[in-house]
Parts: structure tokens; C-alpha cells; sequence
């Protein structure tokens, strides 16, 4: 909500000040929407493109640590997400993050911490593949600590 606020003030603001260089400067209306016209599509279409190339390169970051995983090395991989989480921006990468962590933590048998990573995103509206992998290694967690009701439950709810 704060966001959509700050989004709308900035938006007022600019809007604002458009109008009084419009009335100062005496600039013809249709030349002045055209002005307006090519400043809004420059303004969209260089967050696409902001917004891609920074998931981007969150996700290769974030391929760069899987390999410490996938040589053995559990707790520089854990070390490396953990930086990563605590710099990012947005919450779908945040919560990519939080799920990949707990797959660090399962490979060093800290079920529990694993487990408590995964239940935090419970009630986080998760999309497609990333609920899936969720879910399923929150189940497995559970398996591993003798929780085999919450899995079930978990299972059968998925």
C-alpha cells in the first residue's frame, strides 16, 4: 500500500510540474501530448527492460551458488543466498531465494531450520513451479523429522 501511495504522490507531483512548465512556456497542447506520449512509452519500456535484466542477474547469481550446493559445499551455498536474500528487491526473488535456502539447510540434515524457512511462506501467495518445490520439500522436511502427519496432511491438501 505504501508503495502504490509513494507511486501516486510521485505521479501528482510530476504531473504538477508539467503543467506549470506547460503554462509557462506557452507550449502548444498537441505538441506538448505528443512530448508526454513519447516520455510514457520511453518511461514503460525502460522498466521492462530494468526489471528483466535485474531478474537477470538475480538468477545468475543465484545459479552461481547452486553450484557450491552441487559440489558439496552446503554451507558457502547457505552463506552466499543468505547475502542475497538480505540485498534483494521484490518479493517473487525473495521468495525463489527463502526455497532454494532450504535446500542448503536439508543438505546438511538442519531439517528443522529448513522446515521453519518453508512454513514461513505458507500463507505467501506462491506461483507455479516455486509452490510446487515448496511444498514438496516442506513434505519431504517433515518426513525426516518423524512429522509424517503434517505430511500426509500436507500431501493430501496439495
Amino acid at each position: 500500500m505504501k508503495r502504490v501511495l509513494k507511486i501516486i504522490a510521485i505521479g501528482l507531483v510530476i504531473g504538477t510540474l508539467l503543467f506549470i512548465v506547460n503554462k509557462a512556456f506557452n507550449i502548444p497542447k498537441d505538441v506538448f501530448m505528443n512530448f508526454l506520449m513519447i516520455c510514457f512509452v520511453v518511461v514503460v519500456f525502460g522498466s521492462a527492460i530494468s526489471y528483466v535484466f535485474y531478474n537477470y542477474r538475480c538468477e545468475k547469481k543465484i545459479k552461481a551458488s547452486v553450484k557450491l550446493l552441487e559440489n558439496g559445499k552446503a554451507k558457502e551455498y547457505i552463506e552466499a543466498l543468505e547475502v542475497l536474500l538480505k540485498n534483494i528487491k521484490g518479493s517473487y526473488m525473495k521468495n525463489y531465494i527463502t526455497v532454494s535456502l532450504s535446500a542448503g539447510y536439508c543438505d546438511l540434515n538442519d531439517y528443522e531450520k529448513a522446515i521453519e524457512l518453508l512454513e514461513s511462506l505458507t500463507n505467501v501467495p506462491l506461483h507455479g513451479d516455486l509452490k510446487i518445490v515448496q511444498r514438496m520439500n516442506l513434505c519431504s522436511c517433515y518426513f525426516y523429522t518423524h512429522q509424517g502427519e503434517k505430511a500426509m496432511e500436507l500431501y493430501q491438501n496439495s
